[in-house]
């Protein structure tokens, strides 16, 4: 399934996209601010890369986006949406974006969050969509109050990164808010 929006393109992971995703996943700078370490093992990456394939993780699904600049289609990131079911159907969405460095400052970002919100309320029909980020990473704070998202709180020493603790921001949007 492809979806697009002004500049980029978005399409569900395929069995060739191994590498286009070890290149985020494996990329120092990309996964600075994220919940997960730089992934570097092989045995570890294809695990992940099996679920994004699956589309399922336990309970939840899991959808993972490959995204490319509609002009040159090149790679520019991942984007990720997991829902949460309750009786049967998806009602909550937590939507993440990882752009490889060259990518970033061009509002690229901020667009693969639109998307990433347009699928989860159009696509999946969920009632309310959530983001979160390290404190430290302002502009993924940026980017999710760009798209419209609210901040609904802060957990305390949220994240273990590099041996510290980290505060996560939490933010959120409804359907009737959205757009």
């Amino acid at each position: 399934m492809r979806f697009s929006s002004e500049r980029l393109i978005f399409r569900q992971t395929g069995i060739k996209d191994y590498h286009a995703i070890k290149s985020v996943l494996g990329n120092e700078e990309v996964m600075r601010y994220t919940t997960l370490d730089c992934i570097k093992e092989d045995a570890r990456m294809r695990k992940i890369f099996r679920a994004a394939l699956a589309h399922r993780n336990g309970k939840l699904k899991w959808y993972l986006y490959m995204i490319f600049e509609k002009e040159s289609m090149d790679f520019v990131g991942v984007g990720d949406i997991e829902l949460e079911e309750f009786s049967g159907k998806p009602e909550i969405a937590e939507i993440g974006y990882l752009l490889l460095p060259q990518f970033w400052g061009k509002g690229y970002a901020t667009e693969a969050a639109g998307m990433m919100l347009e699928i989860s309320f159009q696509r999946f029909g969920v009632r309310k969509t959530n983001a979160r980020c390290n404190a430290m990473n302002i502009q993924s704070e940026k980017i999710m109050r760009k798209c419209g998202m609210k901040k609904e709180g802060v957990i305390r020493c949220g994240r273990f990164k590099n041996g510290q603790w980290y505060d996560e921001l939490c933010y959120g949007i409804l359907r009737e808010e959205w757009r």
